[in-house]
């Protein structure tokens, strides 16, 4: 089995976890392997980190990943 330790990031009433904390660094992000971009997206899939944005006839035309959108924890 496999152990895997993964980070949490709390910024107020918002939390982000991450096995993988990043994807790569400026301006070699871009061209990171396609692998590890795809395994940091299905990771905050997993987590629930994203968040779909929709134009002024309501249709989904962007899906916002990773820290931006953490979930809130509410009282």
């Amino acid at each position: 089995m496999k152990k895997s330790t993964f980070k949490i990031e709390i910024e107020g009433d918002r939390a982000w976890f991450c096995l993988q904390r990043s994807f790569g660094k400026p301006p070699d992000a871009k061209d990171s392997p396609l692998h590890v971009l795809l395994r940091w997206i299905v990771e905050q899939l997993c987590f629930g980190h994203w968040e779909p944005r929709f134009d002024e006839n309501d249709h989904g035309i962007t899906l916002l990943i990773g820290k931006e959108a953490t979930l809130e924890f509410k009282e």
